[in-house]
């Protein structure tokens, strides 16, 4: 009897688990210097506003104070704060990052209801040692968009390898 009820509660345990899906990592790689990023990964879901620009190492990119986490392309906030809007809400989202200013991202629920914020861990980053601090969250699986922002005037960090986690399909029971 204790094993049939040992099994229904195991049962029960694993229904209510969220079962998460790989990250998803967007490099930028597959994108050239000066694209404007907008709808390029709605493929994955991902919509972007505020116009941010992709860089290369080696071109418009001074690699030296803001080396790309990988590859050689990343995000830069050209015009000021970026939003990352997700067709389905994530269990966690993050990414790499390089800054002149203390950043301050901002995770919300698909209502755009603020659900936790997070800071850089100091003023600056760049040029040294620290470069590429990895900033995120992991919530319960109601991400909607992350609102990043450093310098409102923008040109102020470099984002690469952004990577998120969706729930496995009818995983929320």
């Amino acid at each position: 009897m204790s094993s049939i009820r040992f099994g229904v509660a195991f049962a029960v345990l694993l229904a209510c688990t969220v079962a998460s899906a790989s990250p998803v990592t967007i490099e930028f790689e597959n994108l050239l210097e000066n694209d404007v990023l907008t709808n390029q990964y709605s493929s994955l879901g991902v919509i972007v506003g505020g116009s941010p620009v992709i860089y290369t190492a080696g071109s418009l990119l001074n690699e030296i104070d803001f080396p790309p986490h990988s590859g050689t392309n990343v995000l830069v906030d050209q015009n000021g704060p970026i939003t990352f809007t997700f067709a389905s809400p994530l269990l966690s989202v993050g990414g790499y990052f390089t800054y002149t200013t203390l950043l301050t991202l901002q995770a919300f629920t698909p209502a755009h209801i603020l659900l936790q914020t997070a800071t850089s861990s100091s003023s600056a980053n760049f040029g040294g040692p620290g470069t590429n601090e990895f900033i995120g969250f992991t919530s319960l699986g109601n991400i909607g968009s992350l609102l990043i922002t450093g310098d409102p005037a923008g040109s102020s960090f470099t984002l690469d390898d952004l990577t998120f986690t969706t729930p496995e399909p009818g995983s929320f029971l």
